[in-house]
């Protein structure tokens, strides 16, 4: 690049660019959910009493107005993405003097 500019750096402009692009997503999903509930999606009395325990301890148990009988929420499907994109770009612009010069050819 030097060379292109005639050896003077206060002729040379260059200019390079790089961009990195990083997504990440989560997504819970949940609900209010009794013993009975988790009973039938198949969790043991061990799994419940965990996860009952689980949230009380952050304030999600509640006793329903409805049908009176304690509820908590809970986190029951969550999922994620990521994503990167990396791009790259670069310009360079240059400047250079040239001289009108005799040019002799040599011919054999």
């Amino acid at each position: 690049m030097l060379k292109a500019a005639g050896g003077d750096m206060s002729k040379l402009e260059m200019t390079i660019k790089k961009k990195f692009e990083t997504t990440r997503s989560a997504q819970i999903e949940g609900e209010y959910v009794t013993q009975l509930d988790l009973e039938g999606k198949g969790w043991d009395a061990d799994m419940i009493a965990n996860s009952k325990q689980w949230a009380n301890s952050r304030g999600y148990l509640r006793t329903s107005e409805i049908h009176g009988r304690e509820e908590w929420k809970l986190p029951l499907k969550e999922s994620f993405s990521y994503g990167r994109a990396e791009t790259e770009s670069g310009e360079v612009h240059g400047t250079m003097d040239v001289e009108d010069r005799d040019i002799y050819i040599v011919r054999y």
